[in-house]
């Protein structure tokens, strides 16, 4: 009921507010040592994905609670089934919502560093396969300003690959949203 779902927000919110240390530390200990994945890819992968659940879920929550409740009502209204309602009304009215926190979920994820130190390593080859360490853009912005002597002009280059994926993303996402948007206004 009610009390069960103000529960799981609140403890949604809680989760969000972890810092990502300790999601890396988690990480490392469930996936890299008790699931024997060890500095892996998929380790780094699904502590990424544990880290930004809780920003996902209460994202698209909101975008799915900001569609008015007139357009249920004239959904019932022209007796459109209850999955005919999610799927043609919905889904596609909450989706520049949802779209916006899988961008910043993506976003929190690519920018990870201590997450990503603790569960896929930081290797400097190619990865063979997903359960190989690897090295993300972030990590290596890190080892670079840290590690590397006169490290910083590559470091900021590589900032700047991050940000333009970032933004490059960000516009396919509101491009891909656009017809979706039209279709019911």
């Amino acid at each position: 009921g009610p009390r069960r779902a103000q529960w799981l927000g609140g403890v949604l919110d809680m989760l969000a507010a972890v810092p990502s240390i300790v999601y890396g530390l988690f990480g490392y200990q469930f996936f890299a040592i008790s699931l024997g994945l060890g500095f892996s890819i998929l380790s780094g992968g699904l502590a990424l994905a544990l880290m930004v659940l809780p920003l996902m879920i209460r994202s698209a929550e909101q975008a799915l609670r900001g569609v008015p409740m007139s357009y249920r009502q004239a959904s019932e209204a022209l007796s459109i089934s209850r999955w005919g309602w999610v799927r043609r009304i919905l889904v596609p009215q909450a989706a520049p919502g949802i779209a916006v926190g899988i961008i910043l979920s993506i976003g929190r994820a690519l920018a990870e560093t201590a997450v990503l130190l603790f569960t896929a390593g930081y290797v400097l080859r190619q990865p063979d396969s997903l359960l190989d360490s690897g090295r993300a853009l972030s990590v290596h912005i890190y080892d670079l300003a840290m590690n590397v002597p006169g490290g910083m002009p590559r470091a900021a280059a590589t900032g700047l690959v991050l940000v333009a994926i970032l933004v490059i993303l960000n516009l396919l996402v509101r491009r891909w949203l656009r017809p979706a948007q039209g279709a019911w206004q």
